[in-house]
């Protein structure tokens, strides 16, 4: 299966649906590298919004502002997830 189909088919999973297989993938110990993944991905976001290299170039506070969204976008997943898995 490609990429393309998996996608395909998460969308037609109802929210329900999506709530279920995550958790029940979460017992499964490899999701931690899935973790581990938006760990690195936040913890590179984090390095590079707060560069001193950036803070000096005229689109710092713009790419600043992107980098931070990120931050959030991940930080927000993450919480998601802890609730599904607390649930």
């Amino acid at each position: 299966m490609s990429f393309e189909e998996l996608l395909r088919e998460a969308g037609g999973l109802t929210p329900e649906q999506a709530e279920s297989e995550l958790r029940e993938l979460m017992h499964d110990p490899r999701f931690r590298a899935v973790l581990r993944m938006l760990a690195n991905h936040r913890e590179a976001l984090v390095v590079n919004a707060s560069s001193l290299e950036l803070a000096g170039s005229p689109s710092a506070a713009s790419l600043a502002a992107h980098q931070l969204g990120g931050i959030d976008a991940i930080f927000s997943f993450e919480s998601i997830l802890r609730g599904i898995y607390e649930a």
